[in-house]
């Protein structure tokens, strides 16, 4: 689950290979993205910008989607199997991704290049976070 930057927007991803999009304040549906089986089990972040989601498949890849229509924009493929939410870095096109090896990935959207590595160390399950001043990552 995810709230757009805006606070205007909900996303949640589900089992059932959709990720659906809501307005916050009517509850209205905005969208229902229909994924491909291969990406079972999926992510999702809002960009900075609230018309853009990241997806992101257990089995990995990410693509990037369209609120307003539901079309895919971009794919990207990751290094293989992920076992964290994703995550925008504050005011810019950068996408942090955990793998399931531990490293943790930036992949730069507007490029479509990974642009940096870390070791995340010991794997582990759970939300990729940022300081508000993006300077910081847990």
């Amino acid at each position: 689950i995810d709230v757009s930057h805006n606070s205007e927007k909900i996303a949640a991803s589900y089992n059932n290979l959709t990720t659906a999009i809501w307005t916050v304040t009517t509850g209205h549906s905005l969208q229902l993205l229909s994924m491909d089986r291969a990406l079972r089990g999926s992510f999702v972040s809002f960009s900075p910008n609230p018309e853009i989601v990241a997806t992101l498949s257990v089995r990995g890849g990410v693509h990037l989607w369209e609120v307003s229509t539901g079309v895919c924009l971009r794919a990207f493929d990751t290094n293989g199997p992920v076992v964290s939410q994703l995550a925008f870095v504050s005011d810019t096109n950068l996408l942090i991704v955990k793998e399931a090896d531990g490293e943790i990935r930036t992949l730069d959207i507007d490029t479509g290049r990974w642009t940096s590595r870390a070791s995340g160390g010991e794997v582990t399950r759970g939300p990729v976070a940022f300081s508000h001043d993006s300077k910081l990552i847990a």
